[in-house]
C-alpha cells in the first residue's frame, strides 16, 4: 500500500540525486577523519576538549542529544513512528562517537545542530 501511495504521489524514496549527495557526505567525512588522524587535530584543543585526535565522552554525548533532537524536530516523519526513530539514530550516534576523533563528531555535533536548526524553521514555517 505505500508502495501505491508513493506511486500515486510521485514519490521516490530512494532519489538518484540524494544517493550522489550522501556519497559526497561520506568522502568529505572520510577526508575531514583522515586529516584529523594524520595530526592536523593532535595537540590542537577546543574548549573543554583537550586533544582533537583523541575520543570525547561528554562531546559523543552532547553529539547523540543533538541527533534525537534533530530527528524529533524533522518534519518528515510521522508522529506514529517519531519516538522508534528518534532513538535508533541516537543510539547509533552515540556507539560511533563514542570511539572517533573529536574532530570528526565536532563536525557531525554541527552539522546535526544545523540540521535540527533547519527542522525547527520548517516546522515554524509550516504553524
Amino acid at each position: 500500500e505505500l508502495s501505491k501511495l508513493y506511486e500515486k504521489h510521485g514519490v521516490k524514496p530512494i532519489d538518484g540525486a540524494n544517493l550522489v549527495g550522501m556519497v559526497a557526505q561520506v568522502f568529505v567525512g572520510a577526508g575531514v577523519y583522515s586529516a584529523i588522524r594524520r595530526g592536523i587535530g593532535a595537540g590542537g584543543r577546543f574548549f573543554w576538549i583537550r586533544n582533537l585526535a583523541q575520543p570525547n565522552a561528554i562531546l559523543a554525548v552532547v553529539t547523540a542529544i543533538l541527533s534525537a533532537a534533530a530527528s524529533v524536530l524533522g518534519p518528515h516523519l510521522p508522529h506514529q513512528s517519531r519516538a522508534a526513530l528518534t532513538l535508533l539514530p541516537a543510539v547509533f550516534t552515540l556507539f560511533l562517537a563514542w570511539r572517533l576523533a573529536s574532530g570528526v563528531v565536532l563536525y557531525w555535533a554541527a552539522s546535526t545542530a544545523v540540521s535540527g536548526l533547519q527542522g525547527l524553521l520548517l516546522r515554524r514555517g509550516q504553524a
